[in-house]
Parts: structure tokens; C-alpha cells; sequence
């Protein structure tokens, strides 16, 4: 494929959990936003649009603060995360007010998209190498029955300021994600990695891939979230688990194993860096073909 691929992303979240709409609060040196990094990376890596999902109370404020900045650098579209859309009747709820999970959001999607496209969270960072490598996916590899979802290395993505939710991920022998729990209350305790949600406590291998929201696609996944059925809806607006998603077309997985602690460095440009500090990735990694289920392996020898 020529056309180069679109950014979605998702910024319709309320931030519950934060008090406020971290997706547009300002943290960088000159007040920039964790998602004007993304979209840096993103341009850099080839992105030629990029559609953001948002809810009607910020759509203004996020026009205001995004359009002057990207002005002649991207392609940007607005798309509304209505509780209307794309929601079947039977489902519908009177008094909801907080926006369906990430599958609806991505269908809202629908009518901006017609080319291959990343999905991201407003509100995370995830370095320049993860964009590089999912961008020449897009670009080259990605088809209808070929999907595919960048992987951190769970030491990578903690935190040292509390505790962290992640999708834990689950892979067979070929690199293929064959499901996801979304695990909670994690944090390093000594030597070890632990998850103290849902009443148990869970120890977490230090190299086990998880999932940051961020996976590529191809546009006919549209068409395939509005096939499925309304129990298949129920699952994927509300669920935190995934399994066997490689038999719903998601089945590659890239893993890149990235710091993600480093801080933006000071900078004078109104949106983003001029440099960024570079993501610390293993020294050697090894890409290869299954040329039985035309697959792509990313496959590293060195731990970040």
C-alpha cells in the first residue's frame, strides 16, 4: 500500500480517575501535551492524517489548542464519540454518561477512515521506535486478515508514583495474541512484579508483553466490529478481557521493548521538540517470516 496511514486517537476519555481532562493538560516545558508528542512521533514515522475521537463538551477546547499547532504539518479530522452511535438499540442506556470502551470508539471512526490506521490513548507516550515500526506495517504489510498490536515489555511501564493498570497479553509460540486481561493495582515490590486487583495477588514475569492501547489496522476491521453480533457488541464495549482475538483478524504482534521514563527536553517550539530523547531498545532484534502463516515474528535477543 502507497497511501500513507491515518493516526486515530482516542481523547474522549473523562479522566475519572485524574479529576479533569488529562488529555489536553499541558506538561512539557513549553505546556505541550502528552498527545502533541504522539502526533510528533507520528509525522516522523510517515503518518499522513490524524483523526482524533472526542466528546462534545471538549471538542472546542481541543480544536483550540491543536489546529494553530498543526497547521501545515497533518491532516486532522474531529470525530464525536456519541452514545448513539453505533450502539444497538437493545443497548442503550437512559441515564449513561461515561463513553463506551475502545471498540466503539474506533467505530466511530468509520466514515473518517479508508485507509490503514494506528489507534492510540490520548493520554500515554509511547516513543518514536514503536510509531516507526507500526507505521512500515501499515505502510507495507498490514491486509484484511493481518492486523497487529505493539507490545512494552511490563518492567518497562511501571511507575514509580503508584500503582498501574496493563492489558496482560498472552502469546503462543508463533508471536500471535491469543488474549488479554487487563490486570490491575500493579507495581514493583522488591525483586518481584505484582498485581494486587480483582482479590488475588499475581506475580508477573519482568518480559511478559502488555498492552498500551496501541494496535494497527486494516480499514475492513470496520466492516468486521459491525458484523459481529450483539453479544459479541457486549464484550467488546464493556470487556477487559480478550480471548482468541487471532480468530477476529488480530493475528500478529509486535513487540518493542521501550523506556518510557525519559522527559521531553526543553524546547521553543509551540508544539513539539526539535529532538526528543531516543527510546532505550534492545540492542539486537531479529525480524522474521512464518512463511506458513505469513506472520511477522519481531523477535528481540537483548532485554531494554
Amino acid at each position: 500500500m502507497n497511501k500513507k496511514p491515518t493516526l486515530l486517537v482516542l481523547a474522549a476519555g473523562m479522566g475519572s480517575r485524574y479529576g479533569g481532562n488529562k488529555q489536553i493538560d499541558g506538561f512539557g516545558p513549553g505546556g505541550e501535551t502528552i498527545l502533541e508528542y504522539s502526533i510528533y512521533d507520528a509525522i516522523r514515522a510517515g503518518f499522513g492524517k490524524v483523526v482524533l475521537i472526542v466528546r462534545q463538551e471538549i471538542l472546542e477546547m481541543t480544536k483550540e489548542l491543536l489546529l494553530p499547532k498543526l497547521e501545515g504539518k497533518i491532516e486532522v479530522d474531529f470525530v464525536i464519540q456519541s452514545l448513539d452511535s453505533f450502539v444497538p438499540a437493545e443497548l442503550k442506556q437512559a441515564d449513561r454518561t461515561k463513553p463506551f470502551g475502545t471498540a466503539h470508539a474506533v467505530l466511530c471512526a468509520k466514515d473518517a477512515i479508508h485507509e490503514p490506521f494506528a489507534v492510540i490513548n490520548a493520554d500515554d507516550f509511547y516513543g518514536k521506535e514503536a510509531f516507526e515500526i507500526l507505521g512500515k506495517f501499515l505502510s507495507t504489510e498490514v491486509r484484511p486478515d493481518l492486523h497487529a498490536m505493539v507490545g512494552y515489555a511490563i518492567q518497562n511501564v511501571l511507575s514509580e508514583n503508584g500503582t498501574v493498570s496493563r492489558g496482560v497479553c498472552a502469546t503462543n509460540e508463533k508471536g500471535q495474541l491469543i488474549g488479554m486481561v487487563e490486570r490491575t493495582s500493579i507495581a514493583r515490590e522488591g525483586d518481584k512484579i505484582l498485581s494486587k486487583g480483582e482479590n488475588e495477588i499475581l506475580e508477573i514475569p519482568e518480559d511478559t508483553p502488555v498492552s498500551m492501547n496501541f494496535w494497527g489496522f486494516h480499514p475492513d476491521v470496520f466492516a468486521d466490529i459491525e458484523a459481529m453480533t450483539v453479544g459479541d457488541v457486549i464484550q467488546l464495549l464493556e470487556t477487559r478481557s480478550i480471548s482468541h482475538p487471532e480468530q477476529r483478524g488480530i493475528s500478529i504482534k509486535l513487540e518493542v521493548e521501550i523506556e518510557n521514563d525519559n522527559k521531553p527536553e526543553d524546547t521553543t517550539d509551540p508544539i513539539i521538540p526539535e529532538e526528543q530523547p531516543e527510546p532505550i531498545v534492545p540492542d539486537e532484534t531479529a525480524a522474521t517470516r512464518d512463511s506458513d502463516n505469513d506472520m511477522i515474528l519481531i523477535a528481540q535477543t537483548k532485554l531494554a
